[in-house]
């Protein structure tokens, strides 16, 4: 899948991502770094589940304060995890590849342990996977954990490289009046490919294409 970063509570590349120029699907132009918004979708089968809630999604955020791998010090784990996924407007539809992508989800579930508390069956398991085969978890009364998904029909914004491909799903002609679809990438190592589901990402006008 190639690198994979996420920033879930950083605001500075939310705002570069809100400052990219928006175009609806239909009017992307063809090799230009834009940003298009619209609603998640799964691609095929590919789907994830979101490790502490269980929800379907097309990609998660976890992170965990307060609990400790033995021997690793107490730094939050922070994780996540993507799929390939497709986004729809009122114009068209576009395929989102993953290589590269950096993940700005908001997190919607926020739970702490407190002094009496048990951690969840599915915590403690994202915990130990987390840790080398046979190590303890340690855990501390003030274990905080939050998560944030990408979910079919969630408004998102995809900012990144759009190319046009041959649609295999699509009725074709000859090849001069093949029906075409929009596929957002990561061209280059020093360009951001990023999926956030912040509100500063997802505002603007889209342009439209001029008549020349």
């Amino acid at each position: 899948m190639g690198l994979l970063s996420f920033f879930s509570s950083e605001p500075s590349l939310a705002r570069r991502a809100g400052a990219q120029p928006l175009h609806s699907i239909h009017d992307f132009p063809d090799g230009a770094v834009g940003r298009i918004v619209g609603k998640a979708g799964y691609l095929g089968e590919d789907r994830l589940i979101a490790p502490l809630t269980g929800r379907a999604c097309a990609a998660w955020f976890v992170r965990v304060v307060g609990a400790e791998l033995a021997g690793s010090g107490h730094p939050p784990l922070e994780a996540c995890g993507v799929a390939p996924f497709m986004v729809s407007d009122d114009t068209g539809l576009a395929i989102v590849h993953t290589a590269g992508i950096s993940l700005l989800l908001d997190t919607d579930v926020t739970e702490a342990l407190g002094f009496s508390g048990r951690p969840p069956p599915r915590l403690l398991h994202f915990l130990r996977t987390r840790g080398k085969e046979g190590r303890r978890v340690m855990i501390d009364w003030r274990l905080s954990w939050q998560e944030g998904i990408l979910a079919e029909g969630q408004r998102v914004a995809v900012v990144g490289r759009g190319r046009r491909e041959v649609d295999p799903d699509s009725p074709q002609g000859d090849y001069r009046h093949a029906a075409t679809r929009l596929v957002m990438e990561r061209d280059r190592d020093d360009e951001d490919l990023v999926v956030s589901t912040f509100a500063g990402s997802l505002g603007g006008r889209a342009t439209t294409a001029q008549n020349t």
